[in-house]
């Protein structure tokens, strides 16, 4: 038996013939042997060790195999023109779960949020990526019946078309109907209330029913007492908020976090405990997004004044992971005007209160560190700093459930990014490898997410610039190039770094160099 046919799953479930599969076949006009056969020749062109035979074929068709092993799946993949999962093949995380549970009455699966996942088609991993967590974290969700935070049920539910009440009846009471009915967007009182507080329309659907209507516009337009209902809606707004500005920029989403931050700070200054440290904290997190808005917008002194503020809250408010984060975001603006001390000192001042904040806090402190070494061109304890984190983020990454909602992006990805980054930077000082650094920025933009199109602009300048440090400047044009209409869109720093690559290219007489400059001459910025 070869590896892949080791590989190959098979459900404990009843067999389900796999339908999709035998209809291509036929439309084929090929039996069994004959499908066989062609699977057979695309082993050879590609030249795998493999000899799958009719018996093979009617292996997949009945669902003995509900997710073949990798090589098999590339043929039928070639063979039929789709990928495996549109081949009516169950894919590897669903088989897994499925195998794992001990049965269908185990106290420790949540079976009705496995089968609602596996209605929608989808992987754990794709589950995952559509809620913002880990996949590790989904996977508990499921096979350990872990609560999940009320943001991450809620948008688990709307992913799936489902009631929180019916995947977690033990943490949501049941309601009288599955759906509470959504105001439609012609509906006057959303009308009200996006005028009062603007959602991004690129947003998730966050239209509050009857009942949050009321309650929103009962606290903003008649000050009335605010509760957990209201606070858990604004938090969701902002988690949709922060996603929204992965893809479009700071641009369209500044007046809106504005509007908001303008509203919960009026409510945080009327609130009363118990309730009270929940939207202080809040307040925090909104500052922090507002600061993070200001400094994209170039607008450094309105982003310093509100990381002060985020940072005062996350104080009042006992916050300590915010209170770091904003240090750590202190530092990246010292970083961002050249100022190598403040932002290795704001780092160190990030990790004063590391036994109580996250990992990942610790982790993302740690790397602004290295970033202050890398700008003093001190590629020792840049490099220290960095094994450090890489460290840090690993052992984050074992339970993301405990890191705070603003470290949605934080991860081994980001960390690649990062270290390319600043590997890009020690280079151009003269004490880096471009070429290591080139090949981190490669992983990582080939793993970012296309929704994070800001920060693939960005990343995609650092690796025009990582390029152009090992003076490999046709490269440089070309990336600086397949980069520039994303810079020009919503990075306005990715774009001014490629201006500067630009005008070098130009002076070099590089190939491209023209065609850059008429796309950044474009710029809104």
């Amino acid at each position: 038996m070869t590896a892949d046919r080791a590989c190959e799953r098979t459900s404990r479930a009843p067999r389900m013939p796999n339908c999709v599969l035998r209809d291509l076949r036929e439309e084929r006009g090929q039996t069994r042997a004959e499908f066989a056969d062609s699977m057979a020749g695309i082993a050879r062109e590609i030249g795998a060790d493999v000899y799958p035979d009719w018996k093979y074929v009617e292996r997949l068709e009945s669902g003995d195999i509900t997710w073949p092993g990798p090589v098999y799946r590339m043929i039928l993949e070639k063979l039929c023109g789709r990928p495996a999962r549109q081949l009516g093949f169950r894919s590897r995380a669903q088989s897994e779960l499925e195998a794992d549970a001990p049965s269908e009455t185990s106290a420790r699966v949540n079976s009705e949020l496995r089968y609602a996942v596996w209605a929608k088609d989808m992987g754990i991993a794709e589950f995952a990526r559509e809620i913002g967590v880990n996949p590790k974290t989904a996977e508990r969700w499921i096979t350990q019946r872990r609560i999940p935070h009320p943001l991450h049920r809620w948008k688990a539910a709307q992913v799936l078309g489902r009631d929180e009440s019916e995947l977690w009846p033990d943490a949501v009471p049941l309601r009288g109907t599955p759906h509470r009915r959504a105001i439609s967007p012609n509906d006057g009182k959303t009308a009200s209330v996006s005028k009062i507080l603007p959602v991004h329309p690129q947003a998730l659907n966050l239209a509050p029913d009857a009942d949050l209507h009321e309650r929103i516009t009962g606290v903003i337009e008649r000050n009335a007492c605010v509760d957990s209902t209201v606070i858990e809606w604004l938090e969701r707004c902002l988690a949709e908020h922060r996603r929204v500005e992965d893809s479009t920029g700071a641009v369209p989403l500044v007046n809106i976090i504005r509007a908001q931050l303008s509203a919960l700070a009026g409510m945080a200054r009327e609130a009363r405990r118990p309730l009270s440290d929940s939207v202080v904290d809040l307040a925090a997190q909104y500052a922090q997004f507002m600061a993070w808005l200001c400094n994209d917008l170039q607008d450094k002194a309105a982003a310093l004044v509100w990381y002060d503020r985020s940072h005062d809250w996350a104080i009042e408010a006992a916050d300590v992971n915010m209170a770091a984060t904003t240090l750590s975001m202190k530092a990246h603006l010292a970083w961002s005007v050249g100022d190598a001390v403040r932002c290795v000192r704001l780092g160190e001042a990030a990790r004063w209160n590391d036994n109580r904040t996250s990992l990942g806090v610790q982790g993302m402190a740690s790397q602004m560190i290295a970033r202050g070494y890398a700008l003093d061109a001190d590629a020792n304890k840049a490099h220290r700093a960095l094994d450090e984190t890489e460290i840090l983020i690993k052992s984050a990454g074992e339970h993301p459930e405990d890191e705070p909602a603003w470290m949605y992006f934080y991860g081994e990805t980001w960390f690649t990014a990062q270290r390319g980054m600043i590997e890009t930077e020690l280079a151009e000082r003269g004490v880096g490898d471009a070429r290591y650094a080139v090949s981190l920025l490669r992983n990582a933009l080939r793993d970012l997410p296309e929704s994070y199109r800001r920060d693939r602009a960005w990343y995609g300048a650092m690796l025009a610039r990582a390029h152009a440090a090992g003076n490999d400047y046709d490269a440089a044009a070309d990336t600086a190039l397949k980069f520039s209409e994303d810079a020009v869109a919503v990075n306005p720093y990715a774009a001014s770094d490629l201006r500067n690559i630009s005008a070098r290219l130009t002076r070099l007489g590089t190939r491209d160099a023209r065609d850059l400059a008429d796309v950044l001459s474009e710029t809104k910025y």
